[in-house]
């Protein structure tokens, strides 16, 4: 069932080509490393552009306003919640999945379809939950709206709360094809949402339309997922029945779920603290951090969805040693790489804003706006790759525990940052605040691996 590297990314069966790609995949764990996260990052960025392009388009169809401060917040509660689920699972499945393929005692096709059918009875019920709770969540995430933007915000998360559900069996999907390492295929799925959004604005339609098509794009996203694991027949049939191969994951879900929450609770406290702004501060904050999002998420989700297989077989074989070598030095080629990054782009960021986005309904002034926000969270890139690489070498060790107490002092700190920060530089000191939480996070992390024994 394990994929073979010239298989996955379509290398020819023999060949200079082929020969060149066995011997770096089967070179030092690094190399493979280098190997995977390249080809995660390339098609990453593929998805993280679609979703800009989606954003922007937004932005240019309806402006700096109330519409587009509707959509955004209506999108961020079941936004946040799938994102928090779908993160929580493939931290927990990909290093239980790596143990019981590699103890070969169990059979694989039980464990998926037993995963699946518990994944989807909790996301139905988490589903149905939330679109009954919606008209308090919006009240009370945006007291300073209008009774017409509240209706409007309303109507929108109703329409797209069935995202919730598609989404979470998707990711679950794409957890299964990063254990195999089949990264192109699950990198491309997160496309098709976006996309789908862009169809839809691109046809003339109007906002709630697009709403309809985020949960549309999520339906296409699952099963392109479902085929892809069909055709490596993985795909199982749902099942209810306890397995006892599936407490360990369980657990460790319970845990990283907790720090999960903890931390999209810290997109949340901006949101909320936007919204009791003045009119378009939700949107402007949202568009302006979407340039600082895909740079930094493009090689965080490289890096990390790559290295997590591979932690989870060194440790899983005992060599806790190789894999705190590679954090290390894949940490190192952060800090050299994405400092002078950082310092280009905020340097850059008034020229990039108005080039990017003084365009359609968004005007010049506005765009200088989002610059200042924009240069804010450039500053987080290098803690928030180097912070998303450490934590996926603590879910391998299975220390998701860890990362709960580390997630609550981040939400602390970032509640009492929106307060300082906030008040003195209004939006910019939101997402200053949201850099320095990263840095926070990255030092806990760092600290709690150093704690660790590592068979030296």
């Amino acid at each position: 069932m394990a994929a073979k590297a010239g298989e996955e990314w379509g290398r020819p069966s023999g060949g200079w080509g082929q020969r060149w790609w066995n011997r770096v995949c089967s070179g030092s764990v690094n190399g493979r490393v280098l190997v995977g996260a390249v080809t995660v990052g390339s098609w990453t960025l593929v998805a993280r552009l679609a979703m800009m392009g989606q954003d922007l388009a937004l932005a240019y169809r309806f402006g700096i306003g109330d519409t587009l401060d509707a959509f955004v917040m209506a999108s961020a509660i079941p936004g946040v919640t799938v994102t928090v689920l779908a993160s929580a699972l493939e931290s927990a499945v990909v290093p239980a999945y790596i143990r019981v393929r590699e103890a070969g005692n169990h059979d694989l096709k039980q464990w998926i379809g037993t995963l699946t059918g518990w994944a989807a009875l909790g996301l139905a019920t988490i589903t149905a939950v939330l679109a009954m709770a919606l008209p308090q969540l919006v009240a009370s995430m945006a007291p300073r709206f209008g009774d017409e933007k509240i209706r409007l915000t309303l109507t929108l998360a109703v329409a797209m709360a069935p995202m919730v559900f598609l989404r979470g069996l998707g990711f679950a999907g794409r957890a299964l094809l990063n254990a195999e390492e089949r990264f192109r295929t699950a990198a491309l799925a997160a496309a098709i949402g976006p996309l789908a959004v862009l169809a839809v604005l691109a046809a003339g339609f109007g906002v709630e339309a697009a709403a309809w098509a985020v949960v549309a794009g999520a339906a296409l996203e699952a099963g392109w997922v479902a085929l892809s694991l069909r055709r490596l027949g993985m795909l199982a049939a749902p099942r209810w029945r306890p397995i006892r191969p599936l407490a360990p994951l369980a657990g460790q879900y319970v845990a990283t779920l907790g720090g999960s929450m903890l931390m999209a609770a810290t997109a949340v406290v901006d949101q909320i603290t936007a919204a009791r702004l003045e009119p378009g501060s939700v949107s402007l904050l949202m568009t302006a951090g979407r340039i600082p999002l895909v740079l930094s998420a493009v090689p965080a989700l490289a890096l990390a969805t790559a290295a997590a297989p591979r932690f989870s077989r060194l440790v899983s074989a005992g060599d806790r040693r190789l894999a705190r070598q590679t954090l290390e030095t894949y940490t190192r080629w952060i800090w050299r790489a994405g400092v002078p990054a950082v310092v280009a782009l905020v340097a850059l960021s008034p020229k990039l804003a108005i080039l990017v986005f003084a365009r359609g309904a968004v005007q010049s002034d506005q765009a200088l706006a989002m610059a200042r926000v924009q240069a804010c969270y450039f500053l987080q890139m290098p803690f928030y790759v180097a912070g998303v690489l450490g934590a996926r070498l603590l879910a391998a060790l299975m220390l998701n525990q860890a990362l709960v107490w580390i997630a609550v002092g981040g939400l602390l700190a970032k509640v009492i940052l929106n307060q300082l920060l906030g008040w003195w530089m209004g939006l910019a000191g939101l997402a200053l605040a949201t850099s320095l939480v990263y840095l926070v996070t990255w030092a806990a992390i760092r600290g709690t691996l150093r704690r660790q024994r590592w068979g030296e």
